[in-house]
């Protein structure tokens, strides 16, 4: 992780969260290859998450017993397509 984490950036990447309610978020995402020759390679997902998620076993040896979840994907979008390539 520590050798990967520390090759640079390969893409600027921006996120602005323009309003949120009770069943939706308006998000403007940005992006800027850093190397143009990736281009044909990229694409843009977005995910949302939700952290603190939990439910309970109702069968088997460990019935009752709480499950906690992080990062849980709630809703997945893309890819989004690159300017200037075709949709």
């Amino acid at each position: 992780m520590a050798r990967i984490n520390a090759q640079a950036a390969k893409a600027r990447i921006a996120l602005e969260i323009r309003s949120v309610g009770p069943q939706a978020m308006e998000v403007v995402a940005r992006a800027q290859l850093l190397e143009r020759q990736q281009m044909d390679d990229a694409a843009l997902y977005l995910a949302t998450y939700e952290n603190k998620l939990s439910d309970r076993v109702t069968a088997g040896r460990t019935a009752a017993t709480p499950l906690a979840h992080d990062y849980v994907v709630l809703e997945w979008e893309g890819p989004s397509p690159s300017p200037g390539t075709p949709s």
